[in-house]
C-alpha cells in the first residue's frame, strides 16, 4: 500500500462524537430516565474506554492519519477522484441500568457530481449520511464551514480547529412505519480543515497517536433545546 494518498482537489476532513439517548413513550416522566440520559457533555464514562476500539482515522495535531489496515474496499469508496469530506463517527451510549458504552468509529465521505456537474451543490448530499442530519451550506477558502444545523434559520460557522457541541431535543411523532421516538442528543463537530493528501501509518502507529475523545476536548456549546426540532432531526 502506497505511504499517502493525495488528493485532486484539497478534502475537509470532520469529526463527529455522538452521544444520544433514544426513548419511546409520550408520557415519559424524565425524572425516572438515568442521569446520563440529560445532555451530559463531559468526559467519556465508558466502561470500555479503558482499552479503546482501534480506529482507522485518527488525528494527531489537528492532522488526519489513516490506518494501514484499512480494507483496500473501505479505502477505495472513501478516497474517490471525487471526494470532497470525509467524516470520522464515534458514537456513546448509555443504557437504562446508566452503564456507559462506546461504539467502534466509522468513516464516511461525500463526493461531488463527475464530469463538471455544475447544477450539483458540492455538499448538498451529505446530510443524508451524516449523524442525524448535520448540513454543510458551503466552505470557504480558509475551511470555515457554514451549516444551518439544526434550524434552518440560524446560520451558524464552525472555524478551522473548531468544535461545537449541539444540544438538541426531538419529541417523539407519528405511528407504525412513520414512527420516530424522542431523542436526547449531545453532537460534537469538529472541523480540522482543508487537506491535499494523508499519510498512511502502520496501525501500531496509529494506536499509538494519543488522541482523546472529542467530548474530552474544548467545546463552543449551542442549546437548542427549547427549539422544535422533531422535523429537523434525522
Amino acid at each position: 500500500m502506497e505511504k499517502s494518498i493525495y488528493f485532486k482537489n484539497p478534502v475537509l476532513f470532520l469529526e463527529f462524537f455522538v452521544r444520544d439517548y433514544v426513548y419511546s413513550g409520550r408520557g415519559t416522566v424524565r425524572t425516572e430516565l438515568p442521569s446520563g440520559a440529560f445532555f451530559y457533555t463531559g468526559k467519556s464514562k465508558a466502561i470500555n474506554r479503558s482499552s479503546p476500539l482501534s480506529s482507522l482515522l485518527v488525528f494527531d495535531d489537528d492532522t488526519p492519519f489513516l490506518s494501514k489496515e484499512i480494507p483496500e474496499e473501505l479505502k477505495n469508496k472513501i478516497f474517490k477522484q471525487n471526494t470532497n469530506i470525509v467524516a470520522s463517527i464515534t458514537g456513546e451510549s448509555v443504557n437504562k441500568q446508566n452503564i456507559w458504552y462506546l461504539d467502534k468509529s466509522h468513516l464516511i465521505s461525500n463526493k461531488v457530481g463527475l464530469n463538471g456537474n455544475k447544477g450539483q451543490m458540492p455538499y448538498h448530499n451529505f446530510a443524508s449520511i451524516s449523524p442525524y442530519g448535520f448540513n454543510i451550506l458551503d466552505i470557504d477558502e480558509n475551511a470555515t464551514l457554514t451549516t444551518n444545523f439544526p434550524r434552518e434559520e440560524v446560520v451558524l460557522t464552525i472555524k478551522k480547529g473548531q468544535t461545537l457541541c449541539f444540544l438538541c431535543r426531538r419529541d417523539e411523532r407519528g405511528d407504525g412505519e412513520w414512527y420516530t421516538p424522542n431523542v436526547n442528543l449531545v453532537m460534537f463537530v469538529k472541523n480540522y480543515g482543508l487537506f491535499d493528501k494523508i499519510d498512511i501509518l502502520p496501525q501500531i502507529d496509529i494506536d499509538r497517536i494519543t488522541t482523546n475523545l472529542l467530548c474530552s476536548e474544548k467545546a463552543d456549546i449551542r442549546d437548542f433545546r427549547k427549539s422544535s426540532l422533531n422535523s429537523q432531526l434525522g
